[in-house]
């Protein structure tokens, strides 16, 4: 029998090794307060695509990790981090927060726009993180910038309202991709996916978050045209649209609505660009 100690795995942000802690997608003051409200343990679904034109477009099997999504947590972040700027970040946008979670009327100037932003982006990148698989943010400098008070330019994030019964859900797309290229521009180098959908419902909030790290590729470009002027071009929050938002504002997603998202990227997916798959299963 070996005697070894297993070695920390690193916090994804800072890269030090000081044994991680667990940190809750949904926070847990939301679940105190009784602002989340579900009658149904959740749970968080993952899809991978991949299509290159001598196979086709495959599918790779859906992921639904168990337990209840409300008290999901990610064991992906040392203590210090956690505890420090991540806390920070959070406090920051808890009173937006609350609002939108609520459905509460609440104003967002520019930098409660980026603050929410970056939370959104944090949590998503644990999102991304909790499983060595499928990731779209590369594992060093672009996770670190989040600590700096910057968001990684390839995130476009967008926050609505929506009036479904359930209001805890987290679905994530990920797909490879090239375009005029035989393989991805950049490279896709330490992640294995380039181009993400993440769909979560937050109590009564909606939030959306695209991941696109090819070159020459829109995702917005390729979906549905009623999406990107209902949607794309009155929610996002970052890159800034404007310098005052309010909430909740139109539209407010329906169940015809979000399966519109849900379809919009398989949508993407058929549109005829080069589509590259690497040669290692992922």
């Amino acid at each position: 029998m070996s005697n070894s100690i297993k070695r920390p795995s690193p916090c994804i942000f800072c890269g030090d090794r000081p044994g991680t802690t667990k940190e809750h997608f949904y926070s847990k003051w939301m679940s105190r307060a009784g602002l989340l409200n579900h009658k149904r343990a959740d749970k968080y679904v993952e899809y991978g695509f991949e299509r290159s034109p001598a196979i086709g477009k495959q599918t790779r099997p859906n992921i639904s990790y168990s337990g209840d999504l409300s008290t999901k947590k990610f064991r992906v972040v040392c203590y210090k981090c956690n505890g420090g700027w991540m806390s920070k970040l959070e406090e920051s946008c808890r009173l937006s927060l609350e609002a939108l979670v609520t459905g509460a009327p609440v104003k967002l100037n520019t930098l409660s726009q980026y603050d929410l932003a970056g939370w959104i982006a944090m949590k998503v990148i644990c999102l991304e993180h909790n499983r060595a698989r499928r990731f779209t943010v590369t594992p060093s400098f672009d996770r670190r910038m989040l600590a700096d008070g910057k968001i990684p330019p390839y995130f476009s994030i967008y926050v609505g309202n929506h009036s479904m019964p359930h209001n805890v859900k987290i679905e994530r797309d990920t797909l490879t991709v090239a375009v005029d290229t035989e393989t991805p521009d950049p490279p896709l180098a330490d992640v294995t996916k380039n181009v993400s959908q993440v769909r979560i419902l937050l109590g009564k909030a909606f939030l959306l978050v695209h991941i696109c790290r090819a070159n020459g590729f829109d995702m917005e470009d390729y979906m549905d045209a009623s999406l990107k002027q209902h949607v794309f071009d009155r929610l996002r929050i970052f890159p800034p649209q404007q310098d005052l938002v309010t909430r909740p504002i139109e539209p407010i997603l329906d169940r015809a609505g979000y399966a519109a998202l849900e379809g919009s990227f398989a949508q993407m997916m058929e549109v005829s660009v080069h589509r590259w798959v690497p040669d290692s299963p992922v």
